[in-house]
């Protein structure tokens, strides 16, 4: 689905991603980690396209979406969430979600798109009332908004950047119920996560950058026992 060829993204004479590579195979979750700085959101705006890279390409289903807005990349089903989440504060819980139905990358009615909403903001198990103002919720309902939202605007591949950032052990647990349905429902999902608990919880496959670099890539039980990982980021407590 998702193919990342030899990507390089610098920010003066800082090389945050160096010929980064990997794929992507439809239905899977994908983590991806590393010590602060190693460049995991900066390739995570790079796919989305927040940033260009000066060299490699990002090709999605087939298409090379390197030098698209980011609005052109949520139209081919590309959605995203923030490590910061983000809302419109001074609108109600169903107009964020109703946004991004329409603007998302479904060619919606009103109607459908009011829908839309109402079936997103279900599937998430949001526990407040559609009305209540964005500025009144709590960090897990913050994530649960931004969540129904990519899924009211339609969205084949997920990006989640920091999902579990701020959250109690309870709420965890339901994001990892949330996560599995998500993948359930057929969405293809590339996670970064500090959580290590929920990484090797969840991930199918998992990449591991530092420096910019790619330094290991597999399934959790070879990262578990890879020695640069260990020595880079995991140490010997997994």
């Amino acid at each position: 689905m998702l193919k990342i060829q030899n990507v390089t993204k610098r920010f003066g004479g800082l090389v945050a991603l160096k010929d980064v590579s990997f794929e992507l195979n439809e239905g899977e979750i994908l983590a991806i980690i590393g010590p602060n700085g190693a460049g995991k959101t900066t390739l995570i705006n790079v796919i989305s396209g927040f940033l260009q890279p000066e060299e490699g390409s990002v090709i999605f289903k087939g298409t090379d979406i390197t030098s698209m807005p980011p609005y052109e990349i949520r139209k081919h089903g590309i959605a995203r969430t923030f490590q910061i989440v983000r809302s419109f504060p001074r609108l109600t819980v169903f107009e964020n979600v109703v946004l991004g139905a329409l603007y998302g990358g479904l060619q919606l009615t009103e109607k459908e798109a009011i829908e839309r909403t109402y079936e997103a903001l279900e599937f998430v198990d949001f526990p407040a009332a559609p009305d209540t103002v964005a500025r009144d919720l709590n960090t897990i309902q913050l994530k649960l908004v931004a969540l129904a939202t990519a899924l009211a605007g339609g969205c084949d591949l997920l990006l989640l950047d920091e999902v579990a950032a701020g959250l109690t052990t309870a709420e965890l647990t339901d994001v990892v119920d949330l996560i599995h349905k998500l993948q359930e429902r057929g969405i293809t999902i590339v996670l970064i996560e500090h959580l290590m608990k929920l990484v090797f919880g969840v991930a199918n496959r998992i990449v591991v950058l530092d420096f910019g670099e790619k330094i290991a890539e597999g399934k959790p039980s070879e990262i578990r026992k890879h020695p640069k990982v260990i020595e880079a980021y995991l140490g010997d407590k997994y």
